[in-house]
């Protein structure tokens, strides 16, 4: 915040006056999954964006095919990505509910089921599985890492 008020008063006045969970994952008490609108229409928007040209009736079976999936498309994406930077992840149970990973050049991260918290702070911050839930997914043989 000190260097942006350094750049321009007003703008940093502006975010003091909305208060931080207004603007900042962190802050924020609810879940957002790495969306930081609160605007039902422009997530709507986002969804069907490439779809809208299409007929009407097309256009509602575009949504009504997008909705019965447990996450988007662009969740599904992350959460691949993660997929393949978790192949190499060695996971080494701590408690039944607590894991310890470790990665490249022994880096360790921890993942606590019971908080639902893992070291890395990305699985809090987007509640999406981060690679190191996906490893313990695969180590503990589920089938299923989304969200």
């Amino acid at each position: 915040m000190r260097s942006l008020d350094a750049m321009n008063l007003q703008v940093g006045a502006y975010l003091y006056e909305v208060r931080f969970e207004r603007w900042s994952k962190t802050h924020f008490s609810g879940h957002r999954y790495n969306i930081m609108t609160t605007n039902i229409v422009e997530s709507v928007n986002a969804l069907i964006g490439h779809a809208r040209g299409l007929p009407i009736t097309m256009l509602v079976k575009f949504i009504r095919d997008e909705c019965l999936n447990f996450v988007n498309l662009w969740i599904e994406e992350k959460i691949s990505r993660r997929l393949s930077k978790s192949a190499r992840l060695k996971v080494r149970p701590i408690t039944p509910t607590r894991y310890q990973v470790v990665g490249f050049g022994g880096y360790i991260d921890i993942m606590d089921f019971n908080e639902m918290s893992c070291t890395c702070r990305k699985f809090q911050l987007s509640c999406i599985s981060c690679k190191y839930a996906i490893a313990i997914a695969r180590h503990m043989r589920l089938t299923n890492v989304n969200a």
